[in-house]
């Protein structure tokens, strides 16, 4: 069990008011077990129940779902065209979500970047995958690996930010790791 968000004895805050409080951490909606993927379903990160929503107090965000795209909805990669990073239907190259979903992190990022704490996301996602999602040219040619729309938005405007994906919060040693960095940062 994680002792260390629940005892301040363990962790001197210099305002007093933060150790009782958790930290915001926003967490990729499908990780926190919404149904919101392009199939439908969820995969729901098992450490969220055990560890960090005790600890955290995690705001579930879909950026597909945010842009006003359907569940399920046809799958997604990220293209690049000349420079240019954008979400593109796999199956359907008509579709082009990117403006929206711009749109969207924008919205959903900047009102939270003075009271958020941490970001969860969902690895090799076009939207979420953080470093870890795959980049492919106009011929569907893999060219590189990358970060999704709403990371690299939030890496680029707040490089600060402690933010992990669901396969480096796997254990209770990474999870107090994380949790501490977002305590860290709130206080």
């Amino acid at each position: 069990m994680i002792s260390l968000p629940n005892s301040s004895a363990k962790f001197s805050f210099f305002v007093l008011e933060n150790s009782s409080a958790k930290p915001q951490v926003a967490i990729s909606a499908c990780l926190n077990g919404e149904a919101v993927r392009y199939d439908g379903s969820s995969k729901t990160l098992a450490t969220t129940t055990t560890f960090l929503s005790t600890a955290l107090d995690l705001l579930p965000i879909c950026p597909e779902v945010g842009a006003g795209m359907p569940m399920p909805r046809p799958p997604m990669q990220l293209v690049d065209n000349n420079g240019q990073i954008a979400a593109i239907g796999r199956d359907d190259k008509t579709l082009n979500p990117t403006a929206a979903l711009l749109r969207f992190r924008q919205q959903s990022i900047d009102p939270l970047s003075l009271s958020l704490c941490g970001y969860i996301f969902k690895s090799r996602s076009p939207s979420c995958g953080v470093s870890s999602t795959p980049i492919f040219d106009s011929t569907d040619e893999l060219i590189g690996i990358g970060s999704g729309l709403q990371a690299a938005y939030v890496q680029q405007t707040m490089p600060w930010l402690p933010i992990r994906e669901e396969q480096q919060l796997t254990s209770e040693k990474q999870c107090e790791q994380f949790i501490f960095q977002c305590r860290l940062l709130q206080d």
